[in-house]
Formats: structure tokens, C-alpha cells, sequence
């Protein structure tokens, strides 16, 4: 059997069998299909990287000679593999397929034999193989591996894109777009996470920036914890004191190195960031635009909260009161200026207008008239 404990090629056969059985005697079929499951992107620095996955499907398995086929597995120029299996049989055995000796040949070689050991009638059939602890020193762009075989029932050669050569970037999301309204309120988890590991660098500096009218408020906030290759770090933070628009994280010296990792801005474990509006918030999206000091993450803007202003909280504090009425009617009488944001909040009747109605309705609104 393939021993677990030396994760090598893992050729992991996962086999995926569909037993259907057709009336008649079915004409054995050669076409084989090789489909790429993942192709993460690495570095060419001489580190060992777990590549991508390769589903190797069959649409009859009856189509493998008797003795089996082998099918050769070339890496590119400036990969290799790092493990040695043991000569002799090494076997998964599957409904449909056996994958039996699994040999390196060379530094950049692998090869397997796969037999059929379905009983009769027509069969598709599938192995996948995962490509671990490749040790990449060279190339960019694609790396493409190359399938050879000495049977026309996997062709004579296919190739597939098991990973790309790249610097590695990260991906910001919300976990999910949260409604707030009034003085403001909680934001789900911000996700910044890395494509590779060693994206983020020690000492960077994340930046968050709210629009105008919105500052942060980390009352509810005791962490900032990392995930994935950056489980068990946590993150210090601050609001800016001049700008409190600004939230700034720091990355430290905890970065990945085994894994890609992870920042979680906000968390069950650790509390959620709220967003403050001020009088002059405008309804609508609300967007953080984030970026780093050191390039780990791209400027880019990302969809956090929707702002939805209450009718008749005229001065944006989350409650409606006579304040409220008064303010409607100060603009009403020329001796209050109000945004576009309160003047919405104030026309209650929406008619375009600011008025002695509005204010009348604020009241009503509370129980006061």
C-alpha cells in the first residue's frame, strides 16, 4: 500500500467509479480525459511546494490492457520530486482500478502502472493524483506536467497546468454585507488572505479606510487573529487619533512560512469592528478601501456595510426624538443647514421637502402629538 506517513506524490487515488452496465457486449473505448482540480501559485526559490490535483477519468476501464498501462508523469525543467518510493508493488485497490508498482525513475519522473480489475462490461473509472513536496528552483509562468503512456488508452501524451510561478497576492473580502442605520453598527469579518505563503511581509502595515462620515470603533474588539498557515497569531491595531477614518493593522514579525495564511479582521473569538456614522453620513454602500505599506495588498475597495438612515432621526444619533423635530424645523425656518443625508431622515411624507409636516409627523412618530 502507499504508506500516509511519506505524503509523496500521493498518488491519493480517489476513484470515482459510475458501474453501469449497457444489454449487449459494449466496444472497449480509449479516450481518457485529464482535468485540473487546483494549480496554486509558488515561488522558484528552491522551496518545497504541494502543487496542484490532476483527475485522471476513463470512460471505460475494459479499454486497459490486461497486464496494465503505464502512464509516465514528467515534471518541467526546474522541478523535482523529493521522495523515492520503495521499488516493488504498492497498490490501492479500487471497485474498477488498481494502481499498482508507482516508481521514480528520475529526479523529474514518476511513473505508475494502472490495471483494470473490473469482471466485465463497461465501466467509467478515475484516479486523482496530487502532486506533494515538489522542490521548485526554477521557470515562471505555468507548470505543466506531462503525461506519457505506452497505451493509447490515456493517448500518447497529455499535459496539465499543476501551479504557477509568481509572486503571490492576497484576496480582501466581507464575509458578508451587514446593514447598519442611524448612529451606525457592527461589520462582519474582513478577510485578507494569502494566495501563497510569504505574501505578507513582518513589520507591514495594513490600512483601512472608511468614506466620509464613517469612523471606526473597536469598543467590542480584544483580537485580531490569523488563520490557516497564520493560526495562532494575533494582531495589534489602532484607530487612528487624528483620523479615526483610519484603522491600521500590524503584521509584526508572526507571517507564514509553511502555508498560506490569513488575517481575520473581526471574529466570533475575537469581537467585531463597528462603523460610526456621523450627521453628514450619506445613505447607501459603504465601502473600506484597504491597501498595505509594503505591497502585500493591492489598493482596492471592498464592499463592507449598507447604510440605510431611519426617517425622522434628523440628527443621525439612532434615535428619534423632539431634537429631531426641532432640527426639521430650524431648516424649515432658514436657521439650520442640513445635509442631504438629514434631509431625507427629515422628509417624512416624502415630498421633496422640509417642512411644519415633517416636523408634525417627527412628533407623531414619538407619541408627542
Amino acid at each position: 500500500m502507499i504508506k500516509a506517513r511519506n505524503r509523496k506524490l500521493s498518488i491519493l487515488l480517489v476513484l470515482t467509479m459510475l458501474m453501469t452496465m449497457f444489454i449487449g457486449v459494449g466496444t472497449a473505448s480509449a479516450a481518457a480525459s485529464f482535468t485540473v482540480l487546483s494549480a496554486p501559485t509558488v515561488k522558484a526559490d528552491g522551496g518545497t511546494y504541494d502543487l496542484g490535483t490532476v483527475k485522471v477519468e476513463l470512460e471505460d476501464v475494459d479499454a486497459l490492457p490486461a497486464d496494465g498501462a503505464w502512464l509516465t508523469i514528467a515534471l518541467p525543467s526546474g522541478c523535482e520530486y523529493t521522495y523515492q518510493y520503495a521499488a516493488g508493488t504498492e497498490v490501492i485497490s479500487t471497485a474498477n482500478i488498481s494502481v499498482g508498482q508507482v516508481l521514480k525513475t528520475a529526479d523529474d519522473v514518476m511513473e505508475i502502472l494502472v490495471t483494470s480489475n473490473y469482471v466485465s462490461g463497461d465501466a467509467d473509472g478515475s484516479f486523482t493524483i496530487e502532486f506533494c513536496d515538489i522542490k521548485v528552483t526554477a521557470g515562471s509562468g505555468d507548470i505543466v506536467a506531462k503525461f506519457l503512456s505506452n497505451s493509447s488508452v490515456f493517448g500518447t501524451q497529455n499535459t496539465a497546468v499543476i501551479g504557477k510561478i509568481g509572486a503571490g497576492t492576497t484576496t480582501v473580502m466581507a464575509k458578508s454585507v451587514k446593514t447598519i442605520s442611524g448612529a451606525g453598527g457592527e461589520i462582519d469579518t474582513l478577510v485578507i488572505a494569502e494566495t501563497m505563503k510569504g505574501v505578507f511581509h513582518a513589520g507591514e502595515t495594513i490600512k483601512l479606510l472608511l468614506p466620509a462620515g464613517f469612523t471606526w470603533n473597536d469598543d467590542s474588539v480584544t483580537a485580531i487573529a490569523g488563520a490557516w498557515g497564520l493560526a495562532g497569531s494575533y494582531y495589534s491595531w489602532q484607530i487612528d487619533p487624528s483620523d479615526p477614518r483610519i484603522l491600521e493593522v500590524y503584521i509584526g514579525d508572526s507571517v507564514s512560512t509553511d502555508a498560506a495564511g490569513r488575517i481575520n479582521i473581526g471574529s466570533d473569538i475575537g469581537g467585531y469592528f463597528a462603523i460610526i456614522a456621523a450627521d453628514t453620513a450619506e445613505n447607501g454602500d459603504v465601502y473600506v478601501t484597504v491597501s498595505s505599506d509594503k505591497g502585500a495588498v493591492e489598493m482596492k475597495n471592498v464592499l463592507v456595510a449598507e447604510y440605510v438612515g431611519i426617517d425622522g432621526d434628523v440628527n443621525r444619533n439612532g434615535d428619534i426624538d423632539t431634537e429631531d423635530a426641532a432640527l426639521a424645523l430650524s431648516a424649515f425656518a432658514g436657521l439650520a443647514t442640513l445635509t442631504e443625508s438629514q434631509l431625507e431622515a427629515a422628509d417624512m411624507n416624502k415630498d421633496g421637502k422640509v417642512n411644519s409636516a415633517d416636523a408634525t409627523l417627527i412628533l407623531q412618530e414619538i407619541g408627542e402629538v
